[in-house]
């Protein structure tokens, strides 16, 4: 099977073609391995089955033929990747080091004790309202359609891969949409409004993680040049699948994202400055800590493909069978939440704990320092992984990795020669639990890959929960091997982000 891939486009009344924006990509073996890992084998041989013949044995038409789901444009996603990259690193490693906050960011506070307040200036609260105005567009979309197009969205749906434009039907939305009084004035949800929303979106999703595990990090990023430069690395790799999507609406879609991207690291930098200052707040104190964050992490995960595949793609029909899943990860991210506030609360219960696990310790700050250069690069290396055929994705996370890495192991490294004597033993017992760490959470991911199915995405959520959840068992139980050959009793200890 060639590693060339083309992008076939047809549209009605134009026959099938090459597209010739789309230079064919060779993805080499690593990337080309990678990409089989998160997309299945047999979608991609599905895929280049369909670039060989693009009238499929159904004999459908031309103009039925749309675009495959990995969208071919590798070397524009390739350069975003590298640029980002490039930016990234040293913004990202600045943040973590705490030494990119430009001005003072955070008030007292006391000032927060208000719940009001602090609800209002919680980034959990905004990505919610976010996510809200995207399903009012969604329902106000529906009308539009059902009203002004006879509840047919082919006038769209034909510039957009078939995944798209699923609606929902019933009396329900039937009803709702001829009570509408004026449906031309909802043109704008074709396309438009989500245009300006999904900067925002992703923006503060990333943040809510962040700030979840390190609130000194969250600030730090969303404060200063990061943000401003994560906002221009999102909204160049959108406007450059707008631009392989050619519609009539392009262009406007264009002038749109240029706005949000104006707009949104501008609102996003208030939002933060005007949070409490309480580093405190948020971090995980304990390896149940941890694992409540992963949970949060994970669960929030599954809310936003439930919304990227019924809003986003405007698919609203897929709301019925999309809607248990969504009930069961809110309670879980809810209860998972409660926990990590209740893990916060001072215990009088609780004896004098030291310093945390040299595992343990290695694989939160691993996440901390992750979590900062993976910001900017993070929406052109997601494209490039599920979406785009590029040949940077692969590489570049790899080179993600071994930054963080680098930055962790000598940061760890640094508070094991501060409270350790016995230098030599206690490296050892480290490197050991790293490497049973990697070596497990590996084959969690590998094992996660194989049974999970569904959007690439899904994979990649899949693959990294099992991860972390495989490397934070073996590195909790390597910290407890150690203290017990060193003859303490086996403890929880605090770790310190």
């Amino acid at each position: 099977m060639s590693d060339d891939l083309f992008v076939m486009t047809a549209f009605p009344g134009v026959p099938a073609r090459k597209d010739p924006r789309c230079l064919p990509v060779r993805l080499g073996p690593l990337p080309r391995a990678a990409s089989s890992l998160i997309a299945g084998e047999s979608t991609l041989d599905q895929l280049h089955a369909w670039v060989r013949d693009p009238h499929p044995p159904e004999n459908r038409p031309p103009e039925e033929i749309s675009y495959p789901w990995r969208v071919q444009g590798g070397w524009g996603v390739d350069a975003l990747v590298v640029v980002a990259t490039l930016v990234g690193i040293p913004l990202g490693v600045a943040a973590v080091r705490g030494r990119a906050e430009p001005f003072p960011v955070g008030g007292d506070s006391r000032r927060f004790r208000h719940p009001v307040r602090a609800v209002a200036t919680h980034p959990g609260t905004w990505l919610a309202v976010v996510i809200a105005l995207v399903y009012l567009n969604q329902v106000l979309l529906t009308v539009y359609i059902t009203r002004v197009h006879a509840g047919d969205p082919g006038f769209v749906a034909r510039y957009l891969p078939p995944q798209w434009f699923h609606l929902a039907r019933g009396p329900a939305v039937d009803s709702v949409a001829a009570a509408f009084p004026a449906p031309h004035l909802l043109a704008p949800t074709v396309l438009r409004v989500q245009s300006f929303l999904e900067l925002p979106l992703g923006i503060l999703l990333y943040l809510l993680v962040t700030r979840w595990l390190d609130p000194g990090l969250y600030r730090r990023l969303g404060s200063g040049v990061a943000v401003w430069a994560g906002s221009l690395s999102i909204s160049g790799v959108f406007c450059w699948v707008e631009w392989l999507l050619p519609s009539p609406w392009t262009t406007g879609n264009l002038w749109i994202r240029a706005g949000s991207t104006l707009v949104t690291p501008l609102a996003i930098t208030l939002l933060v400055r005007a949070g409490p200052a309480d580093r405190a707040d948020g971090a995980p104190r304990t390896v149940s800590g941890w694992v409540t964050f992963l949970v949060s992490a994970g669960a929030l995960g599954v809310l936003v493909l439930v919304v990227y595949d019924t809003a986003l793609l405007y698919n609203l029909a897929h709301v019925d069978s999309a809607a248990p899943v969504a009930v069961l990860a809110l309670t879980v991210l809810g209860t998972a939440r409660l926990a990590a506030r209740r893990s916060r609360r001072p215990s009088t219960r609780a004896p004098a704990l030291g310093r945390p696990g040299a595992g343990m310790d290695t694989l939160v700050t691993g996440m901390t320092w992750f979590l900062g250069v993976f910001f900017v690069p993070a929406m052109p290396v997601r494209y490039g992984l599920a979406v785009i055929a590029s040949r940077a994705a692969v590489p570049t996370v790899a080179l993600l990795i071994v930054v963080a890495g680098l930055g962790t192991l000598r940061e760890v490294r640094r508070r094991l020669d501060d409270v350790t004597t016995a230098g030599r033993q206690v490296l050892t017992w480290w490197l050991v639990g790293l490497a049973a760490a990697c070596g497990v959470g590996a084959l969690a991911a590998l094992t996660a890959a194989a049974v999970s199915a569904g959007y690439p995405e899904t994979r990649i959520l899949a693959m990294a929960l099992a991860f972390l959840l495989g490397a934070t068992g073996t590195c909790a139980l390597t910290d407890r091997l150690r203290r017990a050959a060193e003859g303490r009793r086996p403890e929880t200890p605090p770790l310190a982000v």
